[in-house]
């Protein structure tokens, strides 16, 4: 059985990848990262159908493989580039890596055949949306899951009737589709190749039974972007960030004035960078915030085109996320082919993460922060008043990020040469924005904003050695002098995935953009609990930057819940900027203090001032006080 196409071979020229390494990627670009993640759909569809003939022959006849593969090559055949459309959709990608997964390795040696009947009949429906959409007439074997079937990037089919085998058949060039399942027949218009991109036909016309895709689509100054809002893919999700249920039409509005808003930012400040957006990205998938309300977004090499994402706040935070993803998006379709890092089990502190990374992922959060960072300095230069003072704030920030961040993973001996090169390209476009000028009380914000994270990173993640905390909290309820004041040995241990509450930043970003309002709050603290709910009285002094009263409210936050991150997190910015020396320890390893004060505490003594604990654990000889 052959593959749709023969496979080409694909070699990235040089001049590319020098335009991805410093960050950058226009359309020529990304049309030749975009043909070699077609070559490579291609391939994972065709290794599907050749290894579940090996893996599970029985359940690849029920789903009637080599009808629909037959199906699929003759479409292609036939127009080849509706079909390569249908094969590019994200979702597919993701579909054929998890039945991939299911057929090669699963964990007790032989695949849950229940389950891979389930995703395997998927394939049918892969060669039906490829035959409508190429106006082929068709029939194939497709599974009935959850009273539904889906038709990759046209839309879900209603079935009355339970879920199993179903036959699927259709006309070509009417876009019109029949389940045949149990006696019952479900028939609905689907868009074909013509009506690109795909139109809500059947919802038009109170199908109740046609669920398509909703779609966003916007222009500003004659550039459109055009995707689809996917709530409705089984295969949509990202792994461990669940997707998010269907979007309530209102709110379909809502994603949709966002869109226009970020769309209008995008092309405003760099056209060639929105062409190459528009032509990377197929779909946004809302993602599920959790009880946490957490802000995430993700990009999956499995489902290129994807950009998973809780719901935006309003057009500027979207257009940043579109960056973001969009710089993931073309580093994983690079290493698809190009290979810049070698496995291993380094894990480093990265600026925008709460737990620790390796070099893989750094490499990743480095590569989309070189575009974030990139964002907010063009931007900076066109926007006035309240927003110019964020991209200000925004740009001073991530810069610093990034500077801290590069000369790691240049130092690293997990880099290929090739990954070397390609880390020396990045900070290239780093250092060449070095010399830009930041004003002051932006850039100070930024500062304490970065040693925030980096502070409450230390403490979530870092653990000092056991035996060396016991000794310390020991002399210290023997009233003795601090027996080691050397660097305790640290093990790091793995904080979750996702983006926890910032209440330091959203204070930051209110002072910049309605400083009126955070004066307000100043003045009457009490207002928090309202306007933000995570920040604290202390959090709004640091914000403020009055330090010494940031300080004084922190101790008394540990006072109240010593065993809680945030207030340590605090005292220790506070007093990194008070400069007292006997608070060293305090700064540079705060996880050690809060170690120590809560072994006291275990071993029966009374609460110890965090900063007379530090004193002690700084200073040689000194007796507690």
């Amino acid at each position: 059985m052959n593959a749709p196409h023969p496979a080409r071979a694909h070699r990235l020229a040089r001049a590319h990848f020098d335009v991805l390494a410093a960050g950058g990627g226009g359309i020529a670009t990304i049309t030749e990262l975009r043909s070699m993640q077609l070559s490579k759909r291609i391939l994972l569809v065709y290794a599907v159908a050749e290894v579940a003939r090996t893996k599970a022959p029985g359940v690849c006849a029920a789903a009637g493989l080599d009808e629909a593969q037959a199906v699929l090559a003759a479409c292609y055949r036939a127009s080849p580039e509706p079909v390569a459309e249908v094969l590019r959709y994200p979702s597919v990608g993701a579909w054929a890596m998890q039945c991939l997964r299911q057929l090669v390795a699963p964990d007790d040696g032989s695949p849950d055949l229940p389950r891979l009947a389930a995703d395997l009949g998927h394939f049918g429906a892969l060669a039906a949306a490829a035959a409508v959409r190429a106006g082929v007439s068709f029939e194939t074997t497709v599974r009935v899951r959850e009273s539904a079937v889906m038709l990759p990037t046209l839309g879900l089919v209603r079935v009355e009737a339970p879920d199993g085998w179903a036959r699927a058949r259709g006309s070509g060039g009417t876009g019109r589709v029949e389940i045949l399942h149990g006696g019952a027949t479900a028939t609905v218009t689907a868009p074909t190749a013509a009506a690109r991109p795909p139109q809500p036909l059947g919802q038009a016309q109170g199908d109740r039974r046609w669920l398509p895709h909703p779609r966003l689509r916007s222009t500003a100054n004659d550039q459109r972007i055009d995707l689809a809002l996917d709530d409705i893919d089984p295969f949509r999700g990202f792994a461990g960030l669940p997707p998010a249920g269907r979007v309530p039409t209102g709110a379909v509005a809502a994603w949709q004035d966002r869109l226009n808003e970020a769309w209008a930012v995008l092309v405003g400040h760099d056209r060639d960078q929105a062409d190459a957006i528009a032509a990377s990205a197929r779909c946004l998938v809302p993602l599920e915030a959790g009880p946490e309300r957490w802000k995430v977004s993700a990009t999956s090499a499995d489902s290129s085109g994807a950009f998973g994402l809780t719901t935006p706040e309003d057009g500027l935070s979207l257009a940043v996320t579109l960056v973001h993803e969009f710089q993931h998006t073309k580093l994983l379709a690079l290493i698809d082919v190009v290979e810049l890092c070698e496995p291993g089990d380094e894990v480093h502190y990265a600026p925008w993460r709460p737990d620790p990374r390796p070099v893989s992922g750094l490499l990743h959060g480095a590569y989309a922060y070189l575009g974030v960072t990139d964002f907010w300095r063009r931007y900076r230069s066109a926007a006035r008043g309240a927003p110019a003072r964020l991209a200000q704030f925004e740009f001073a920030r991530w810069q610093a990020a990034l500077r801290r961040t590069l000369p790691v993973l240049r130092t690293s001996r997990l880099l290929t040469a090739l990954g070397a090169e390609f880390v020396a390209g990045m900070a290239a476009s780093s250092e060449a924005w070095s010399d830009e000028q930041v004003p002051p009380a932006a850039l100070a914000l930024a500062q304490d904003i970065g040693a925030v994270h980096r502070i409450r990173w230390r403490l979530r993640n870092l653990r000092p050695d056991v035996a060396r905390v016991t000794a310390a909290a020991e002399a210290w309820l023997a009233a003795r002098s601090n027996p080691d004041t050397g660097p305790m040995p640290l093990t790091v241990v793995g904080a979750p995935r996702g983006e926890p509450p910032e209440p330091h930043v959203e204070l930051a970003h209110l002072r910049l953009l309605d400083p009126a309002r955070f004066d307000a709050l100043v003045e009457n603290p009490a207002e928090l609990a309202t306007a933000l709910r995570e920040a604290s009285r202390a959090d709004l002094l640091l914000v403020a930057m009055d330090y010494a009263g940031a300080a004084r409210a922190y101790q008394s936050d540990v006072a109240r819940a010593p065993d809680r991150v945030e207030p340590w997190t605090g005292l220790a910015v506070a007093h990194r900027r008070l400069a007292v020396p006997e608070q060293r320890v305090l700064v540079s390893s705060p996880e050690v203090v809060l170690a120590v004060h809560r072994r006291i505490r275990e071993l029966g003594g009374a609460d110890a001032r965090p900063e007379a604990l530090s004193a002690w654990l700084t200073a040689a000889g000194r007796r507690p006080t």
